[in-house]
């Protein structure tokens, strides 16, 4: 296995994407991943460059923003997906409506999903579908849908972060370590690059309220009801819903069409999608605009 190691290495040294990588190397994603993790653990540094198709490019050496960064190519907008409070591990959670989410992306071509925390219940009260947060990890792990063209980016929710305090355990080290297409924050904060603009997401939106802010879009959590306003300062703050029916009777997601200008985000159209007999629909579609092109 020395052997792949050093031919992955030398495809990294050759800017080659992942796809590249594994398609050169007929290896799967997920063995991709594994000899990542290996070759991490020797010290070599690596940056990923993720891009509006999905695809990931390694580049050798640091990022010293330490922020996950998306690019769009030639196109001024990025399709993503944006969920919340999916709470695996509730007898109120909807590991099938998460599925139909992603069959809804393949169909608008989106491979850029965002998720906005309490992607378990931990051991907070409410009726369970499993009690023990190390199984409801596993659950995650085992049943939240693979797509190799689909990255999902992640923070933790009050739901999650209670396990950190109260048992030192971290759910976020433990699904990154076993799912090449999560990545999620270790903490309820989580700063992106789309392009040149910083993006933020974050499952309390009270906990960053009066603090100052580069951002020009912040998506949350928590609340598990969809709003949306463009603040006075021009920073468009997204409520996304939860797609659970923890609080809410119909499990919600948004589609964002995000637009910039000269790589600056300018725009946002937002069509709510909500699930009714196993069928994804259009609920409302609305442009909230941050600055003229």
């Amino acid at each position: 296995m020395a052997n792949i190691r050093e031919q992955i290495l030398n495809k990294i040294s050759e800017n080659k994407t992942v796809n590249d990588i594994c398609n050169e190397l007929n290896i799967s994603r997920k063995m991709l991943h594994y000899q990542l993790e290996l070759i991490k653990n020797t010290g070599y540094c690596y940056t990923n460059t993720y891009f509006n198709d999905g695809n990931i490019l390694l580049r050798p050496g640091y990022d010293d923003t330490n922020k996950p960064r998306i690019l769009t190519d030639d196109s001024s907008i990025l399709k993503v997906l944006a969920l919340s409070d999916v709470h695996f591990g509730s007898i109120l959670s909807e590991p099938k409506s998460v599925e139909l989410m992603f069959e809804y992306c393949n169909k608008k071509d989106i491979h850029i999903i965002l998720m906005c925390g309490d992607v378990i219940d931990g051991n907070f009260g409410g009726p369970k579908l499993i009690s023990d947060f190390n199984e409801q990890i596993d659950y995650f792990v085992d049943y939240y849908p693979y797509d190799p063209n689909i990255v999902t980016f992640g923070i933790m929710g009050d739901h999650d972060t209670r396990i950190i305090k109260k048992y030192k355990y971290n759910p976020a080290f433990l699904i990154n370590k076993q799912r090449s297409d999560v990545l999620m924050f270790n903490s309820s904060i989580g700063d992106i690059y789309m392009n040149n603009s910083l993006v933020k997401l974050c499952h309390d939106y009270k906990k960053i309220s009066a603090l100052p802010k580069t951002e020009k879009l912040i998506l949350c959590g928590h609340n598990h009801k969809y709003r949306a306003i463009v603040k006075q300062d021009n920073t468009l703050i997204v409520v996304v819903p939860s797609l659970s029916r923890i609080s809410n009777a119909l499990p919600s997601a948004l589609s964002m069409n995000i637009e910039f200008d000269n790589k600056e985000f300018c725009s946002c159209n937002i069509t709510q999608l909500g699930i009714i007999d196993n069928k994804v629909f259009e609920i409302n579609n609305i442009d909230y605009y941050v600055r003229k092109k």
